[in-house]
């Protein structure tokens, strides 16, 4: 669609004109589930669409929570149409994630009372890819996957329920020594490569792709917004991506909030998942909620407003 510069976004005046491409996963939003679909149709299908609209200069790159995933992929595919990147609510999809997510540090916080049923097929051991996997072959006659949709709602509901929060905040860093993802071997520090087998969302497969950032993304300026409080994704895998992306120009911005990084917890939800917050720090996230532009507003704004100084040294 295109906006004028007297248009509105999410409130703020946007003040220059803009062409913005919306890309959705089938499966979720408002599309059906395309059977055999894997995450890197979605990327090459919108370098596509580009393509045949005569659109040919370098795109801002915009992702929240597994859309996050996406924007680093097409980086990684098509780094000659990316102008620069933000993206928040950093999700890779490894299994360290999936399991954080749904298993021990997970589930048990926010799907209470559901778990001990979810055990029953993944072997006693809560896995979350064999949970999946019992779902997509229709165990228990369907009311497996029923009852996991009625989890998830619950949790979507709830407030988002935070894990305990990381000790001290999350450092807002511009690393002083990019890595070398082409030759770097270390596992822990190349961080990614997608092994999903995630049934909510709409993303039922199995899959496994590697993200890699060539060299020539070094220019590109990273802006990535994560919330301390983050209980679906690791605000440590944020550290990892900004510290992997190539260059200096990038840039963390910690958030003391959750997967919305502005939308706080609620207090009822913070004592249901046994965390105690002193005063003056549950007051900042009370101001936190107040001050909420929406996903979508504060990646637009961030977009808009601090990428082309991101990071720079």
């Amino acid at each position: 669609m295109e906006l004028r510069p007297d248009h509105y976004l999410s409130g703020h005046s946007v003040g220059v004109a803009l062409r913005h491409v919306s890309v959705d996963q089938p499966g979720t939003g408002g599309s059906a589930w395309i059977p055999g679909w894997k995450p890197e149709d979605t990327v090459d299908d919108a370098a596509e669409f580009l393509r045949l609209r005569g659109i040919t200069e370098p795109v801002l790159l915009e992702g929240w929570s597994w859309g996050s995933t996406m924007a680093l992929l097409f980086a990684q595919r098509h780094p000659r149409l990316v102008r620069g990147i933000v993206i928040g609510g950093m999700w890779t999809n490894t299994r360290k994630e999936v399991r954080a997510y749904l298993d021990a540090d997970g589930a048990r916080a926010w799907m209470p009372g559901w778990t001990e049923q979810f055990s029953v097929f993944t072997n006693g051991h809560g896995s979350a890819c064999d949970l999946h996997r019992a779902i997509r072959e229709g165990a228990g006659g369907g009311t497996l996957a029923e009852a996991y949709d009625a989890a998830e709602s619950e949790q979507a509901g709830s407030g988002q329920i935070p894990r305990q929060p990381l000790p001290g905040p999350i450092p807002r860093v511009s690393s002083p020594t990019p890595v070398d993802m082409e030759t770097e071997s270390d596992e822990t520090i190349r961080f990614a490569y997608i092994e999903s087998e995630m049934m909510c969302r709409g993303q039922r497969g199995i899959w496994r792709l590697r993200l890699q950032f060539p060299r020539r993304l070094a220019s590109v300026p990273l802006v990535v917004i994560q919330g301390r409080y983050d209980q679906v994704c690791l605000p440590e895998t944020a550290q990892r991506v900004v510290r992997a992306w190539p260059g200096s120009r990038k840039l963390l911005v910690p958030m003391n909030g959750g997967h919305g990084s502005f939308r706080s917890p609620r207090r009822e939800d913070l004592e249901r998942a046994g965390v105690s917050l002193p005063a003056e720090q549950q007051w900042a996230l009370e101001k936190a909620a107040m001050l909420s532009y929406g996903n979508g507003g504060l990646l637009k704004r961030a977009a808009l407003e601090c990428l082309a100084g991101a990071g720079q040294q």
